[in-house]
């Protein structure tokens, strides 16, 4: 059924009532001719027939040899069309235009999307992009995408890796940022391991180099715990220098204090706005709407990009970007005293917890408030902790050299 509908729209056909005579006599001589009749319909005197397109002029002749009136009720097809369309020339040639347009478009990358950002703005990655000539309205069979993630993730390195991929006439850049490292100091650097923070020492590991401390030592700030230089009880023989290692754990004290009101700030929109709009063309915005000072103590701005693009992935690089200023104000709302204590806890705990070490265990800790009027309150948390306070700090200058006996001096 579809086929057949195809072929007819392709073909073109005619809907015609045949009146003046014996309408089985005007059906006999087409059919002789080799014409296909569709969807008679008899009528009182005559009948409605539907023709191909090109039949027509043979129906005709028939009809005026044998004194038969052919009128025309409908024509459908491609056919047709094209007839119609035979004689308005602009209207052709905008149609080539805009076939051509789309054909040249489709080259071009009209649209950047950035995905796998957390901390890095996805305008910080457009930039760097940017910086190496990767941006909307270039050629997208330019450039080497290999080459393109190498060249960014040289320019920033906050990043672990960068991928482009092309859909389209749209740029869909993955990204992943790199994860906060400490600082380590290369095993062929000597180095001591001194202490960072002050802490009664619980618990020692050395894994390289001489041990300083005991277990129940108090240590301070920059006090030696392992030290990178071993001394040879061989006389003659120079002080071997290391990489001392190990892990050395203390038990460590915190205080924080800190007012906290019993009242909740919360941001409420007002209701009013600004908007401006822009149109992107091409890569060039041109201003829609005036952009005056902005009348707002306190506002959040909104920008929304509308692309004009046929389905899903063809873009024209044709956009309105609509900036919108929402005035908002601050409202407080009363807090119950055990709310307000629950955010003082939470918020010291946090600031605390800023200090420790990344490895560490609560033994214990105290909180205690006190009310400094009708909504306010002090509040006082200590904590009692067992933490790895060891860091490494190299010696100014020396690298671990091998005496060629396979022992380091």
């Amino acid at each position: 059924m579809i086929f057949d509908r195809l072929a007819n729209f392709f073909r073109g056909s005619l809907r015609i009532r045949v009146e003046g005579g014996s309408v089985e006599k005007f059906l006999n001589i087409c059919t002789y001719h080799g014409m296909e009749i569709r969807n008679v319909h008899k009528l009182e005197n005559g009948a409605v027939l539907q023709f191909s397109w090109m039949d027509w002029k043979e129906v005709r002749r028939i009809a005026k040899d044998n004194d038969y009136q052919c009128t025309i009720i409908t024509k459908r097809g491609l056919p047709v069309t094209a007839g119609r369309m035979k004689k308005r020339y602009f209207f052709i040639a905008g149609l080539l235009c805009c076939g051509l347009f789309f054909a040249a478009s489709a080259q071009f990358i009209w649209a950047i999307e950035v995905n796998g950002n957390e901390t890095i703005s996805a305008e910080e990655i457009l930039e760097d992009l940017e910086s190496v000539g990767f941006k909307e309205g270039v050629y997208k069979n330019k450039f080497d995408l290999a080459l393109l993630k190498e060249e960014v993730l040289l320019r920033n390195d906050k990043l672990a890796w960068i991928w482009v991929d092309i859909v389209g006439n749209k740029a869909v850049v993955n990204v992943k940022e790199k994860s906060p490292i400490p600082e380590m100091v290369p095993d062929d650097v000597p180095c001591d391991i001194i202490a960072q923070k002050m802490g009664i020492i619980q618990k020692k590991v050395v894994k390289n180099g001489r041990s300083m401390i005991e277990v129940g030592d108090t240590v301070f700030p920059g006090d030696l715990l392992v030290a990178g230089t071993i001394d040879s009880e061989t006389e003659g023989v120079p002080t071997r220098l290391v990489h001392a290692s190990g892990e050395v754990y203390a038990r460590t004290w915190y205080e924080k204090t800190g007012e906290f009101t019993l009242t909740k700030e919360y941001k409420v929109y007002t209701g009013r706005e600004q908007k401006y709009c822009r149109l992107k063309l091409y890569g060039y915005e041109i201003p829609l709407s005036r952009k005056e000072s902005n009348p707002y103590a306190h506002f959040d701005v909104v920008t929304e990009k509308k692309d004009l693009k046929v389905g899903e992935d063809h873009y024209l690089g044709i956009s309105l970007i609509i900036e919108t200023v929402r005035e908002y104000e601050f409202v407080e709302v009363p807090m119950s005293l055990e709310d307000a204590l629950e955010k003082a806890q939470n918020a010291l705990r946090a600031e605390i917890e800023k200090e420790l070490s990344l490895t560490y265990e609560e033994v214990k800790s105290d909180f205690t408030y006190e009310m400094a009027g009708e909504d306010t309150i002090v509040a006082k948390l200590k904590g009692e902790f067992i933490e790895q306070i060891g860091i490494t700090q190299p010696f100014e200058s020396g690298v671990i050299e091998n005496n060629g006996d396979g022992e380091d001096l």
